[in-house]
């Protein structure tokens, strides 16, 4: 019979630790159903765009119904909407 000994346990106390932080952002989606722009905010409203310039500027709320089908969109297409970052 031979003496085995425990396995040795390694602490990562001094390894780097890497921590992802997420800034809260707003949420760009097209309503399907009506093919209008929708905005969710960082308050949770949601919004319409209309299809002009500056559209963030003219944003109009929106109650978003059974009918209501939002698809998410990438977020890079929020600057050419005038949407805040």
């Amino acid at each position: 019979m031979t003496d085995q000994q425990p396995p040795t346990l390694v602490s990562d106390q001094d390894a780097p630790t890497l921590l992802a932080v997420r800034r809260p952002t707003m949420s760009l989606f097209v309503d399907r159903s009506t093919q209008q722009w929708v905005v969710l905010d960082l308050e949770g409203r949601f919004w319409t765009l209309p299809h002009t310039g500056h559209a963030w500027q003219h944003r109009q709320p929106f109650q978003p119904t059974e009918d209501t089908v939002l698809e998410i969109v990438p977020g890079h297409y929020k600057p050419f909407l005038g949407v805040p970052l």
